[in-house]
């Protein structure tokens, strides 16, 4: 704490405003900076504390004060009452604590010593003399007004630190179920979610005794107990895939009514022989008709779109993860992973960059951060798809936490976690087709 700069105009003197004093003096100091400069004009807080003994003694009196300086940085203050203070038994000091913004961050400090009491505050803590008889009871007076607060005590001491209390019981995770493991009560599993397979569940142990699990725990409840997570509030709309392709041809409709016949038209000219009429027709192409005015030629052609599965294709790009059950759309896992330390507000961005894709990767422009359900799926598929690392994958899903958290997927244990946006993690792009 920086030192005060002060100077005494009038140090002590005893109020005589009162006749039966309250014990106050005034106090008079000038203001100065750190620097030397004067503070002019300005309010600042002071703390007056009075000391006994030394200038590090027991504090016997306090009281803070706001004052406003005036243009010469002069303060005068009127401390007190001090007729609590057994002046008998000095020497005492005064400390004084100045905040020049106002407030109670004291940053400069002083102490001095009262080199004289006054004597009528030291009368006041006298010796009194020989009791003389007591007078006759008054009359009872009406009881006063309650006084102001007074100031706030000093901290008391910390207390001793209480026993330490009984071990807690814990939980052990052991990962994913594994049939045919052997359980202890207090272990806890991961396992699909009797309400939806696609989805991991937590089960926790409830047998009392080891077991062998052969039986998987959403169909086990007598040995398990299912705890689901919420469902996350839905996602943001994903950007619109590509067109797909054209549909197959639809079956021919039926013949319409026959008009009436028109009138014969003139005869035209003789034209010259044409050539002869169609008699082989290409693959997936029927010719019906004879080729007359009454029956002429009818051509169908049918136009079969491509079918897929799941498994490797370099000309989607990645690994198919599904198909929808026509086999003509679903969704494709780029074959590596486009950052290993990214922020999730960074990741679109980095997924967006053909140079962080493979050769077939990109071949695409629509890459994309997976939901937090097709996170899951490619978690579950992890060995067919490749690549992935035993640590946390970003998905697009926030969480409905007030905090701000988006999904994450543990590639090593299977936990699916919120955690903040700005934390690292792995980053695998999908796309629609």
């Amino acid at each position: 704490m920086k030192n005060l700069i002060f100077s005494i105009i009038a140090f002590v003197l005893i109020s005589n405003v009162i006749a039966q004093a309250p014990g106050k003096m005034t106090y008079q100091a000038v203001i100065r900076n750190a620097n030397d400069q004067l503070i002019a004009n300005t309010q600042v807080g002071v703390r007056i504390s009075i000391l006994q003994g030394s200038a590090n003694g027991l504090q016997v009196y306090q009281e803070i004060q706001t004052p406003t300086t005036n243009a010469n940085g002069l303060v005068s203050l009127e401390i007190g009452p001090l007729s609590a203070i057994d002046w008998s038994v000095g020497p005492y000091f005064i400390r004084t604590e100045t905040d020049p913004s106002g407030g109670f961050n004291y940053t400069i400090s002083g102490t001095n010593q009262l080199l004289s009491v006054p004597y009528a505050l030291y009368a006041a803590n006298s010796p009194a003399g020989a009791q003389g008889p007591p007078g006759p009871q008054g009359i009872q007076g009406v009881p006063g007004n309650d006084g102001a607060t007074g100031p706030a005590g000093p901290q008391g001491i910390q207390g001793p630190v209480g026993p330490q209390g009984a071990p807690g019981v814990g939980l052990n995770n052991q990962g994913i179920w594994v049939s045919g493991t052997s359980y202890n009560p207090n272990d806890y599993v991961f396992a699909p979610s009797s309400s939806n397979p696609l989805v991991n569940s937590m089960f926790i142990v409830q047998a009392g005794a080891s077991f062998v699990s052969n039986t998987n725990p959403a169909d086990d409840l007598a040995n398990w107990v299912e705890f689901e997570a919420p469902a996350g509030p839905q996602g943001l709309q994903g950007i619109q895939g590509p067109a797909g392709q054209d549909g197959a041809t639809g079956p021919q409709g039926p013949q319409g009514i026959q008009g009436p016949a028109g009138q014969d038209g003139a005869t035209g000219l003789t034209g010259a022989d044409g050539q002869g009429g169609v008699t082989i027709a290409g693959i997936n192409v029927t010719i019906s008709g004879s080729g007359t005015i009454e029956s002429p030629y009818v051509i169908n052609a049918q136009i079969s779109s491509p079918t897929y599965t799941v498994g490797l294709n370099a000309d989607l790009g990645g690994y198919v993860l599904y198909v929808t059950p026509d086999g003509k759309h679903g969704l494709v896992v780029a074959t590596v992973n486009q950052s290993s330390n990214c922020s999730w507000f960074d990741a679109q961005n980095i997924i967006s960059d053909p140079a962080n894709h493979d050769a077939n990767g990109q071949k695409f422009t629509d890459w994309r951060m997976p939901t937090k359900y097709e996170l899951n799926l490619m978690y579950l598929a992890g060995d067919a798809i490749g690549g992935f690392q035993p640590d946390y994958y970003w998905s697009s899903t926030e969480t409905n936490f007030s905090n701000g958290d988006v999904w994450t997927h543990d590639f090593h244990m299977g936990d699916i976690i919120g955690q903040s946006p700005t934390f690292q993690n792995y980053v695998r792009a999908v796309r629609a087709f």
